[in-house]
């Protein structure tokens, strides 16, 4: 079942909302006017939300939201019918913007 996404208040600094416009895909809007691609950046899943027994990531995307806004894709590994990476809405991520 996906759910909509959520920023944890306690944990969460500088980016004032996220939106999922499809599976797998988020876009952090930034508190104060930042431009992705201008800046440094990381996204990472978040290990302390996650399940151990999946394999999944969070990686930067850049193109697929909105100018102005962090996009971030998450993945999980699908073992069948061969392994591959499959868009995931089940993956906390945390993003980085130093």
């Amino acid at each position: 079942m996906q759910s909509d996404p959520i920023m944890i208040p306690e944990r969460t600094s500088g980016f004032s909302s996220v939106t999922n416009p499809r599976l797998g895909l988020y876009c952090l809007t930034p508190s104060a006017p930042l431009d992705p691609s201008t800046r440094s950046w990381v996204a990472n899943v978040e290990y302390t939300r996650a399940d151990p027994a999946t394999v999944t990531t969070a990686e930067p995307d850049i193109g697929g939201c909105p100018s102005g806004t962090f996009g971030v894709r998450t993945l999980k590994l699908a073992l069948s019918p061969t392994p591959h990476w499959t868009a995931a809405w089940d993956v906390g991520f945390m993003v980085v913007v130093p």
